[in-house]
């Protein structure tokens, strides 16, 4: 005979039915995958990262959607789904505020190089100096100029320069030289963007500088763009070879008349400068050693010829050539542009000749190496026109 089972006995039996019911449950719900509402699983990466050259990775977000490939640099929203070719998605952006040597904003003419690039790319900054480089844009247009691409984690680097403006005012992309930076960074992962944070940019070395005078001694700003010629010499003078101004050097001018000319070490005792800005303004020629940083050079308000002429003979006007031996040394002549203009009246050619060294000079007219007519001591004031009464009615034979 059994008797009646003792209250904690009881307690534990049901205790283990309990139990084994929530494992039966548990068992069940995992085999038929059932939902649940607990929260969901972190995806992985989702933190920003630190790498080690001190870019900061930064996961691409709904309201900053990767721009394709077609859009190429700059600013403005893209389509987050992936290019072609791209089987984990594109690359992010790289993002960086460039400053001028000075510290302000470097808003105009950026050009940036990537390591993994075989061409230069502008860029449009803003107001603030801020940029954007889709590191996807470099391939689609021009696929055969561009170099395998990192992979993520890889070393890559950039080299920005604010291109110099010179007066050939040729493009951001045709002027290769200006103040500069160079920056490293870490390849980041699909979808990700890089910011360098501020890139100061630093001037190349100077090559020369000092100040521009005017002929009193004071220093002066130029009235136009700048003609800049540079010209290696060597111990005793000779011209070793011209450096073109974009390519090999850019200047610096100041607004207190001081002037600097930039780029990499020339080899070579000096230089020569001359140089002319769009008002008809000169500079004498000068020499210096290199890296000076005391050159003077004198600016000098040209003058000028305006002259009509009759041409009798064969031989047409402007086939005529014009020359101004400077009085001084007669085996020197001047730079100076020739500018011949027809008339109405074919038998009257007006001539001007400009950026003429003020001083008294002979005017030769010559063709083919044959002098056809000389005009000694001519007098050329400066900033203005000569006056000499024999440029009123030139006659020239031509045989």
């Amino acid at each position: 005979m059994f008797g009646r089972p003792q209250p904690r006995a009881r307690a534990r039996r049901w205790a283990l039915v309990a139990g084994a019911c929530l494992a039966l449950g548990l068992l069940v719900r995992a085999l038929v995958g059932g939902g649940g509402s607990g929260p969901p699983l972190a995806p992985e990466n989702t933190a920003s990262q630190v790498v080690p050259d001190a870019a900061r990775s930064v996961p691409r977000t709904a309201e900053s959607p990767a721009p394709t490939a077609s859009q190429g640099v700059g600013h403005g929203p893209g389509r987050s789904e992936a290019p072609q070719g791209f089987a984990d998605g594109p690359p992010g952006r790289l993002r960086f505020r460039v400053l001028t040597p000075d510290g302000e904003p470097a808003t105009a003419r950026i050009v940036v190089r990537g390591s993994w690039l075989d061409r230069d790319l502008p860029l449009e900054p803003d107001g603030q100096g801020q940029c954007v480089l889709d590191l996807a844009a470099d391939s689609d247009d021009e696929p055969e100029r561009s170099r395998a691409r990192p992979a993520p984690g890889a070393s890559a680097s950039i080299h920005v320069v604010q291109a110099a403006t010179t007066a050939r005012r040729r493009g951001p992309g045709e002027a290769t030289l200006g103040p500069s930076a160079d920056a490293g960074f870490t390849w980041p992962d699909a979808g990700r963007d890089v910011d360098l944070g501020v890139l100061l940019l630093a001037h190349a070395p100077v090559l020369v500088g000092g100040k521009l005078l005017s002929p009193d001694g004071r220093p002066i700003t130029p009235n136009g763009a700048v003609r800049w010629s540079v010209q290696v010499i060597d111990d005793e003078g000779a011209l070793e070879r011209d450096l073109t101004e974009g390519d090999a050097f850019y200047a610096v001018i100041g607004d207190d008349g001081s002037f600097t000319l930039h780029g990499p070490p020339a080899s070579g005792a000096g230089f020569r400068l001359s140089l002319r800005d769009d008002v008809q303004q000169t500079f004498e020629p000068t020499s210096s050693g290199a890296g000076r940083r005391d050159v003077d050079v004198n600016l000098i308000p040209t003058s000028r010829i305006q002259a009509r002429l009759r041409v009798l003979g064969p031989v047409r006007p402007d086939h005529i050539a014009v020359e101004v031996i400077d009085g001084q040394d007669p085996s020197a002549t001047w730079p100076s542009r020739v500018r011949t203009v027809w008339r109405d009246m074919p038998a009257w050619t007006s001539l001007l000749v400009i950026d003429v060294k003020p001083g008294n000079h002979h005017v030769v007219f010559s063709h083919e190496g044959v002098e056809l007519l000389r005009l000694s001591s001519v007098a050329f004031p400066a900033g203005r026109a000569s006056e000499d009464p024999r440029l009123e009615g030139l006659q020239i034979v031509t045989r």
